[in-house]
């Protein structure tokens, strides 16, 4: 599950040391600090999270952990994709690191793609036949290359990614 776990695990630990910090201001700050020019877009992306888990537990979702996520009333396809291309703008904005500061771009740009993680699986199962087979074939290529890249390597207790993916 990536859904922003590093910016819960960021807010745990400063608000735990002072529970009194302005929630709002430390997301900010979070995105600014990993992001760098790509926060206004990444933190759009958060936002625009936040409310679509709103609209889930309106929407009755259950939130135990028996409950699958894969519904597509939950996550409409129009809703993936308008995520998918708001961090392709963000990855565009950081491309000038690609040359003056590699590794800086390096981290932005994994930070991205972390987040690409959870919408990218979802389309792959809630909309694998809205796809044409060699863009399905692509999709799932370049989703198993992140994946593997960064290490993601369970989708549950039960199930590796690499079981997923054959």
């Amino acid at each position: 599950n990536t859904g922003y776990d590093d910016l819960k695990e960021y807010l745990l630990a400063k608000l735990m040391w002072n529970c009194n910090l302005n929630v709002n201001e430390l997301i900010a700050d979070y995105f600014d600090k990993v992001y760098r020019e790509a926060s206004d877009i990444m933190e759009a992306t958060f936002w625009t999270w936040r409310a679509q888990s709103e609209l889930q537990r309106d929407l009755n979702r259950s939130g135990n952990i028996y409950s699958s996520p894969c519904d597509t009333r939950f996550w409409p396809k129009r809703y993936l994709l308008g995520q998918l291309e708001k961090m392709e703008e963000a990855k565009a904005t950081i491309a000038h690191y690609e040359e003056t500061d590699p590794e800086l771009y390096q981290s932005i740009y994994d930070s991205i793609i972390c987040e690409t993680i959870s919408l990218r699986y979802l389309l792959l199962e809630l909309y694998k036949g809205t796809f044409a087979e060699k863009e399905l074939a692509e999709f799932k290529t370049a989703f198993k290359n992140d994946v593997n890249r960064l290490d993601f390597n369970m989708i549950s207790e039960q199930l590796t990614m690499d079981g997923y993916l054959e």
